[in-house]
Parts: C-alpha cells; structure tokens; sequence
C-alpha cells in the first residue's frame, strides 16, 4: 500500500507543473521514489490511490493554514519578533520590502501553498467522483469546506483582485480571472452549499460547512444571513475536539495542529507601533486567561504561550460553537438589540471557563455604539488569539464600521533592530509579476487590482 507520505513527498518533491500544484499528472509522469516506493499512474488511478491522494490534500492544506496562521499573526499585532530576529522576518508592515514598491508585504509563498492545496482538493475530487462515487461523500464534503476555507483565507488577508486558475486532473491549466474579495467569499459560500446539498451522516461536517457559510457572508456584511447559517451550531462545536490525525484516514476530518511557536524568536508587544491591543496586563491577576503568557528569564520580554483553543489537546479547530455565538453577536449589535449582544459575548466567556477552568466574569453593555463595536472586537480578538482571523477583523473594522485605518492598524515605528516604520498597506499581496507560476502562465493575472481596504 502506498504510504501517506509518499503521496505527499511526492507533491513536494517532483518538477510540478501548471499551479506549482500537486498536479497528478507532474506525479505520475516523473519517477517519484520515496522510500523505495514507486509512484506510478496505476496506483494514483485506483480507489486507493483516490483516497491517498486526498487525504494528502488535507495534510496540505493543514500545512498551509498553519503558515497563514503565523503569517497573519506577524502580520498584526498578536506577535512580535524579537530585536536580533527581525532580519529575518515577515513582521510589521514594513516599507523596506523593495523600492518601488515599499508600501507593500509581499506574502506570495503563503498564496502559492494555498493553490496548490486547492488545486490537489479540486484534483482529489475529480478522483474520488471516478472511483468511489456516492460511498465518497464524506471526503468530497469535507474537499469542500477545506476550498471554502482556501477562498476565505484568501479574501480575509490579501488585495482585491487575485487571480485563481484552475487546473484539471488530466493536466488541463484554464487561467482564471482576476476575484474581488467579494467574488472570493461568494466562491466560499457556493462550496459550502455544494457540500451541504450532500447527503451524508456527519453532524461535525454539517456544521464546518455551516461555519464556513457563516464566516463568509459575515465579511461581506451580511450578518443576518451569517447568523441563520450556524443558529443550529451547538457551543461544544469544534472539530479539533472530535478528530485526531489517525482519524483523518478512516473519517475524512481534519484539523490544524497547535500553531508552532519559537519562543526564541516571538514575543508580545503591546500596541505595536501606536495602535493595537493590549494582550498583556500590567498585573497577572488582571491578565485575561484567553492570552496565557510568560516572562523570560532575565525579565526582558513576555512570550506568547499556546492558547486554549476550545478544542481538545488544544488544537486550532477550523470553526468553532465560540465563532458562532460571536458571530451572533455581531449580527445582534447590527440589529440594535443588546441584550442578545451581551448574552452571546457573555456565552462564550462562561464556555471558556467551563473548558479551561480559568475566571472570564460576565460583562455589562459598556453604553454605547463605539464601546460595544470595541467591545466585539476585543473579544474576537482573545478568543480567536493565534487563529488567522485578525486580519479580516481589522479590516472590517475600517470597511464596514467606518474606522479610520490610523486608529485600527499599528502605526509609527515598530520593533526591531532597525526600527523602521510601518508600511501603509494592510493586506498581503502576491508574487511580484515574473515570479511565481500564476503571474508566469496567467494572462489575467495584474498582481492586484485593487489596494484599498
């Protein structure tokens, strides 16, 4: 039997075409041996061969919202990189990237993973369809709430105007066009509807996908509709608590491991630049226990430890009961009727202490519009901590609540050896045009076709 991690040696190590993808036929046309086992068009055109296939695209796609997750995280203000450690990283949103274009972080390696995670899902469902068809449901359900996830991650943290091609197994490349964010959550919706329209026995699939659903149509604003879709979602909800990886192969369900974090390399600073939270109090009886955090030997800075996920053995669930009670929440305050904001906000803090022991107190409408829009927001933030979720609130913030980017984003001067300023953008973008397969096959491709917010 050929083994997971040929599959995905495989997709890492052969000449890939098209998508820099784990295109099938870049496997089955070059001479892969990993660890004395052949990979061969006969053993990728089988019922086994279909399932190895897919579950390698979930082992990818973990692997990139791992790195999106730390990306984003560096990429804010939830983490900061240690003075000796800034040459060599991805944090702040720095002007000294290239000069003619110094506004801009470019994060094409993240993108780049993600299509290729795409591409290997699409593939593996083209497979699954030929060799299992209806006693497949369960992995092409969950092939659709991980492309969900793809087109939410990429709506939530790059510039408007990405191009998504596609590529067929077979090897047919069809360059795709230039996607609003918009058009990239609606993409997100339509797959969790393709995958809720399948009939299948999971309750943990169901609601991933109804989360999924919800999480898109709450960035495009529209929140009723977000909060009908998970209504059902029970607050116990995360699929990181009902799964493990040895699950993966008899379920067809995945989750993100714990998120890796180099204490040599990661600290936390306060309001980075000029804005941002406070995830450190000033005493540790006033620390909030959604943040846990500790002080280095010499006193020197404050690291970030791992967060308690709302899921077993901590592990980051892809949604949660907790994001739909916040995003409940949210479509609550839209609605004007506070009594259920602060309910549901004061629900998710009794479900954090109920899971992890720790003293979260209710809280009391703060009185106002502004107080509560940063009331949600500040809970969003604990709660999600070390997610992937911060860049899209930051920026709803500022796309559909009206705040100026200068108090949402951190400004002025950021940490490092350098101490250089903060860029003006608050998005990723792309590879730069020449670099990276999409701006080299795609005619389409423009970068970007629009930076605002």
């Amino acid at each position: 039997m050929i083994k997971l991690r040929s599959i995905i040696g495989a997709c890492i190590g052969s000449p890939l075409v098209l998508l820099a993808a784990c295109n099938l036929n870049s496997i089955t046309d070059s001479a892969n041996s990993i660890d004395g086992e052949l990979i061969t068009p006969d053993v990728i055109e089988s019922k086994e061969g279909a399932r190895w296939v897919y579950l390698g695209a979930v082992a990818r796609f973990n692997d990139f919202f791992g790195r999106n997750t730390m990306g984003v995280a560096r990429f804010t203000d939830e983490v900061s990189v240690l003075p000796d450690k800034f040459q060599d990283a991805n944090d702040a949103r720095i002007n000294n990237i290239r000069p003619e274009e110094e506004s801009y972080y470019v994060a094409g390696d993240i993108l780049t993973r993600g299509q290729s995670t795409k591409v290997q899902l699409q593939q593996a469902t083209q497979l699954i369809d030929k060799y299992y068809g209806s006693s497949g449901s369960a992995m092409k359900v969950h092939s659709q709430a991980l492309l969900g996830l793809f087109y939410i991650i990429i709506a939530d943290n790059y510039c408007s105007g990405i191009a998504i091609s596609e590529s067929n197994y077979g090897g047919e490349f069809i360059p795709g066009p230039a996607l609003s964010r918009d058009s990239l959550y609606m993409r997100a919706v339509a797959s969790a509807d393709n995958g809720l329209s399948i009939n299948i026995d999971s309750v943990p699939l169901n609601n991933l996908l109804k989360g999924v659903k919800a999480r898109a149509l709450n960035n495009l604003g529209r929140y009723k509709e977000a909060a009908e879709a998970i209504a059902d979602v029970p607050d116990a909800f995360s699929l990181g608590e009902i799964f493990s990886f040895s699950e993966i192969r008899a379920e067809g369900v995945g989750y993100q491991p714990l998120v890796p974090i180099a204490i040599d390399k990661y600290h936390i600073l306060n309001s980075k630049g000029l804005n941002g939270v406070i995830w450190v109090a000033d005493s540790s009886a006033h620390q909030d226990m959604r943040i846990p955090v500790r002080t280095n030997a010499a006193g020197n800075y404050i690291y970030p430890l791992q967060p308690e996920y709302f899921s077993a053995k901590k592990m980051i669930a892809f949604f949660s009961g907790a994001e739909a009670r916040l995003i409940e929440a949210e479509y609550h305050l839209q609605e004007g009727n506070i009594p259920q904001f602060i309910e549901k906000i004061n629900s998710v803090r009794r479900l954090y202490k109920q899971r992890s022991g720790s003293t979260l107190p209710d809280i009391v409408d703060p009185g106002n519009h502004n107080s509560r829009v940063d009331l949600l927001f500040k809970e969003r933030a604990y709660t999600l901590y070390l997610t992937g979720r911060r860049i899209a609130d930051m920026r709803r913030l500022t796309s559909h609540y009206g705040r100026e980017p200068e108090t949402v984003w951190p400004t002025g001067k950021s940490e490092g050896a350098q101490f250089i300023m903060y860029g003006s953008n608050y998005f990723f973008v792309p590879e730069v045009q020449g670099n990276g397969s999409e701006a080299n096959l795609n005619p389409n491709y423009n970068r970007c076709e629009n930076y605002d917010i």
